[in-house]
Order: C-alpha cells, then structure tokens, then sequence
C-alpha cells in the first residue's frame, strides 16, 4: 500500500460511523467526544504516514544482481546508477557489494538529486573493493555525477580501453561528495581538452573531494609519462569552476602526466571564490604539485606534502598569482624541479620562491619523514615515528575562514586529527600515542650522592621536552630539567 493509499485509509476509518459505533458512547461523531477522537485519528494518521515519507531506504547493488529485482537484500540490483536514478529518494543509501561492475561503451551516470539535509549516498560496502570499470575512448569519464546532494563512497574507478579516456569522474553537479575512492589508470589522450582523475565543470559549487588516492593519469604502470612537457591539461583534481565551496582535502596523489597534482581555476577567469586545499600529499607528478592560475584572494593551503613534482615539465611545488593574498601555512614542500614556489606564468614560466616561514623543507630520501619513501607510489606513505611532519600542521585559519572546516577532522584513512590539538602535515596523521616507558616507582636514591636516572617515553613527536607539573613531599617543583634526566 502506498502512502497515499495508506493516507485515504485513515480519512476513510476516521469518518466510519461502524468505527465509532464500537469506540465511542452513542456510536456518533455528532458529540464533543466523537469530534475530539476523530480529530486525534487524524493527527495520528498524519504523523504515521509522515514518519514513512522520511525513513530512509538501503537499496542493495551486487555483481550478479538484477536491475529488474526489487534491489532488496535478497534481491538485489545489478548498477549502482539504475538503484540511484529509479529508486533511490532523499536520504536513501544505495550498498554496492565488492566485485567488478562493467560500463563497457557507457559511463556510471548518476542524474538523480537528493536534498540539502538528506543526500542519496551511493557507497562501496568494503572500502575500494567496488570496480567500476569501462573502455570508453576518448573525453568521456567513468562516473558521472550530473545530480544534486550525492555522496559517492569509496569505489575503484579505472578504465581498460587501450586507446585511453580522459576522466575518472566528471561533476557537473552541485553539493557533492566525492570520498575514499581509488582512481587510477585514466590514460587520457594528451590533447588540449583536458581532463584527470577528477574534473569539476565550470560553476559547480559545494564540492568536497576528501581521501581519494589518485594515481597513473595517463602514466603507464612501470613506464613514463605519457604526455609530453608542453601539455598542461590533465591534472589529478581539475577544479575548472567559479562556484563556492570546493574543498581539497586527505588526498593521495602521485604519477599525474601531463599536469599536476591539483588545479584550481581557470586561466581565462577571474576566481571570486575561495578554495581550501589541506593535508594532502602530492608526489611526482609530470608538472608540478598545485597550481591556482586566477584564485580569489584568501584561499588556504595549509598542511600538504609535495614533493619531488615537475619531473617532466621542471615546474614547481605551488604556482601562483603575485597579485592575489593567499593563507598559505604549515606545507612541506621539497625537491620540486622548479623550486618550491613559482609565479604565475613569469617571464621564464619559472620564478623560484622561497619556502614559507612556517612551512618545512625535508628530503624524504633521509627516511625521516615516511615508513618507507619510494618516489614511484610502490612505498608507504604513512608519517615514521618521530616524523618532522607530527605536530607541525595547524588547524587555525583565522575569523575570516568561509569554511565549514580548517584542517579535516580526520585523516585519509578515518582516523581522528586533532587529538590534544596535534595536527600532521599530509594525508595521515599519525597514531602513536605519546606514553612514559620509564618504570614506576623510580629507584631509591642514596643521601648525600648524586643522583641521577634518565626517562624515557614512546610516541608523539620528538624531540621531546620535559618539565614537572606536580611536586609533593620533600622534592623541588623547581627542577627544571628539559631533557628528561633527573
């Protein structure tokens, strides 16, 4: 029964003179009870009914479903795009199951919109073990997202045609999520049309792109990249739009050819809206890391990595507009072939810049900075204990921040930022809690010697500095130690 069915149902019991000849004394409505109770099956029909119009529905997606199946748990659908076009209302979540998911000659195309305070969710239900594959040719994408008030959760996005596409996802839509998923081998046809990972069409707004790992855009696995140094217009995040709210945050970008790590604007325009670019980590790219060619003043990029970028072009590690006031803070930017920072498009394409008083400057080669460093994407990008990195973000963007956020509140893989106001630079913040390894009661000392006994402690960020917050009985607060021997 529909709601609307369900609706006439209770007007229609509401009115019944066989309903109140069993409820009421007298069996009318005619007296001051009847009226009362046939006004309180009213509200109560409303607020029932009202109740199914907002429950949320979990539509279900797997490899061997079928789209003429009810898309239930037990009958489950065959595309992610049929369930959220046909099914899906405000609010509802559409569960894809792990396996591959071929388009072959069509694009993943999502056209339906949920609402500001109820998004339709379309979500991997096992992190990057969704594949979401075509062969198309070409500048076309293998997502496209055409609706409103989506999230798209945590899928592989990649294509197999031997010729190449141009996009990963192409947005086209406002009020965007696009969070958690794997895009990669985007071959791109190295034209001028441009494209990568993640393309946003001019004036969309309110997109957030939040730990994406992005990587070989058009850079073979185990080969170089495939676009030659003069082109420019393939990048891991092309956000070639005007529109407010574009926010850049936790991703993994590495071997982009033919562009760079993030792009923001557009050459031909004047940007009148700022973007928030933080705690990504870039690496090798054919350009360089992030390049803002006509942003709005009072951008932020605050807490990123880039590293080793440029390797074709010899471009730098931020480009940007001389002209424009950017809140650029806390960034490690090291080995970019054409220095750390550049002017936009200066006489020589390339004015090296300074690092920033508050940025660091490390080689990741010294094995200080990672697990484990490898400029070809093979390593493990998570912070080494005692990394340069921890502790040296900021989440302070000031009392003029448009934002929602600064710094994310967590990191590429979920974890929470921020604990005791610690903040990391990159897509990770480390998770090694600072804790005391020194044992407990300390051993006794001997009147009249000296005595002396070094602490120890794990975790958190070194080098550390020690002091004495509480002193009781026969003992000095005022010791003063820093280096953690008494």
């Amino acid at each position: 029964m529909t709601t609307k069915e369900q609706a006439k149902s209770f007007a229609n019991a509401a009115n019944s003179k066989t309903f109140a000849k069993y409820l009421l004394p007298g069996g009318t409505w005619n007296n001051w009870p009847g009226r009362f109770f046939r006004s309180l099956l009213y509200i109560v029909g409303i607020l029932l009914v009202g109740s199914q119009l907002t429950h949320a529905t979990t539509w279900y997606v797997t490899q061997g479903g079928r789209d003429s199946n009810t898309c239930t748990r037990s009958k489950p659908c065959a595309k992610p795009d049929y369930v959220a076009n046909n099914l899906a209302r405000a609010g509802d979540t559409v569960s894809v199951a792990a396996g591959a998911y071929d388009y072959g000659r069509a694009a993943l195309d999502v056209t339906n919109s949920g609402t500001a305070t109820d998004y339709i969710s379309i979500v991997c239900a096992s992190r990057g073990n969704c594949k979401i594959k075509n062969g198309v040719s070409g500048n076309m994408a293998v997502v496209e997202l055409a609706g409103r008030y989506l999230k798209f959760t945590g899928f592989e996005v990649t294509n197999y045609s031997s010729q190449g596409n141009n996009m990963g996802f192409y947005v086209t839509g406002s009020n965007i999520v696009i969070n958690e998923n794997t895009i990669h081998h985007i071959e791109t046809d190295c034209s001028d049309v441009g494209g990568g990972g993640i393309q946003l069409e001019e004036f969309v707004a309110n997109i957030t792109m939040d730990s994406n790992l992005i990587y070989d855009i058009a850079w073979p696995t185990g080969g170089d990249p495939k676009c030659g140094k003069s082109v420019r217009q393939f990048d891991g995040i092309i956000a070639e739009t005007n529109g407010a709210g574009i926010i850049i945050t936790n991703n993994v970008v590495y071997h982009v050819s033919g562009g760079w790590g993030v792009l923001y604007g557009n050459p031909k325009d004047n940007m009148t809206n700022p973007v928030l670019i933080a705690s990504n980590t870039i690496f090798s790219t054919s350009n360089g890391g992030i390049v803002l060619p006509r942003p709005s003043a009072g951008s932020f990029l605050i807490d990123n990595i880039i590293l080793d970028t440029g390797v074709k072009s010899y471009q730098c590690g931020i480009l940007y507009d001389s002209s424009v006031s950017y809140n650029w803070t806390h960034n490690d930017l090291y080995g970019n072939y054409g220095g750390n920072y550049c002017e936009l498009w200066g006489s020589a394409d390339q004015i090296g810049g300074p690092v920033q008083p508050t940025d660091i400057s490390v080689n990741p080669s010294l094995g200080t900075t990672f697990v484990h460093w490898q400029s070809d994407g093979s390593g493990n990008y998570h912070e080494a204990a005692g990394s340069p990195t921890i502790g040296a973000g900021t989440e302070n963007c000031g009392s003029k921040n448009p934002f929602p956020i600064c710094a994310p509140t967590h990191d590429f893989d979920g974890n929470q930022r921020g604990i005791n106001g610690v903040y990391d630079i990159g897509a990770y913040q480390n998770q090694s809690t600072l804790s005391m390894t020194t044992h407990s009661p300390l051993p006794d000392g001997t009147p009249g010697v000296a005595y002396s006994h070094q602490l120890t402690a794990t975790g958190g960020k070194t080098p550390y500095t020690w002091s004495v917050t509480a002193c009781s009985g026969a003992c000095d607060a005022d010791l003063g130690f820093t280096s953690g021997e008494l």
